[in-house]
């Protein structure tokens, strides 16, 4: 469970912003971070590399059900990448299904990072100097 002023401050992030703090918390975690244009971004918003090991996140604000995490796991295939993430601030429960489908029955890892897993990392990484940085006006 999320604190509401942390799920309040997501929400209140328009979607530029919110692929900034995706990849800002990926950035902390270690990952090279290259953030795609907001137009013809090829299906994937952050492209995330470290040695031996790449990944494609696709950022969505809104709920994430199945044909969101489809549509990123078919990117990964279509990129030759097999890895892939899918952040948002929440998923049906259809959305967290398909990605636990998709790694019983492929090559393909699916993580699914929703408000809490962003809240635990943000945690991990400074919370308040995070949100500080992060936060407009």
């Amino acid at each position: 469970m999320v604190p509401n002023w942390f799920h309040n401050w997501l929400t209140e992030l328009d979607h530029d912003e919110f692929e900034e703090v995706i990849g800002d918390i990926f950035d902390r975690k270690g990952w090279n971070t290259t953030r795609t244009q907001s137009t013809c971004d090829n299906g994937y918003d952050v492209h995330l590399e470290r040695p031996n090991q790449e990944r494609l996140v696709e950022v969505k604000q809104n709920r994430v059900g199945p044909r969101s995490v489809d549509n990123a796991v078919g990117v990964a295939v279509r990129h030759d990448v097999p890895e892939t993430a899918v952040a948002a601030i929440s998923f049906t429960s259809g959305g967290v299904e398909a990605a636990e489908t998709t790694e019983r029955n492929s090559d393909i890892t699916i993580e699914v990072y929703d408000q809490e897993c962003l809240y635990n990392d943000i945690v991990s990484v400074g919370l308040r100097d995070f949100v500080d940085e992060h936060s407009s006006g």
